[in-house]
């Protein structure tokens, strides 16, 4: 449990650098714009981590809660359901960021013997 939550942590993180340096772009090559000129700078991105980065990343810590809570009730189907629910969520995520997640949740999937 402690090393997804660590890699989720690790890839919100560099997902938040990379957006804090669209931002630091945006000002460098737009000093002297207008707050519409600094939202479409960054809309793209804004749209990107609204409509999929952040629903995604919910949506895999609630697959990986049910796992975690059929996993100690020995509910293995559910479990297995919600393993591969979350390793689903986690490979449509820029693999360069949330890499190390998807890893990690392919590796506790094929622990389990799903396919």
């Amino acid at each position: 449990m402690m090393s997804a939550e660590r890699a989720l942590n690790t890839g919100v993180d560099a997902w938040e650098a990379q957006i804090d340096a669209v931002i630091a772009d945006c000002r460098a090559r737009l000093p002297q714009s207008t707050e519409a000129q600094r939202r479409e700078c960054v809309a793209e991105i804004d749209d990107l981590d609204r409509r999929v980065i952040e629903p995604t990343i919910v949506a895999i810590v609630a697959a990986l809660r049910v796992y975690w809570t059929a996993t100690s009730a020995g509910d293995d189907e559910t479990a297995r359901d919600a393993i591969v629910r979350a390793q689903q969520l986690a490979s449509s995520l820029p693999p360069e960021i949330f890499g190390a997640l998807e890893t990690l949740i392919t590796a506790q999937l094929r622990r389990d013997g799903a396919p």
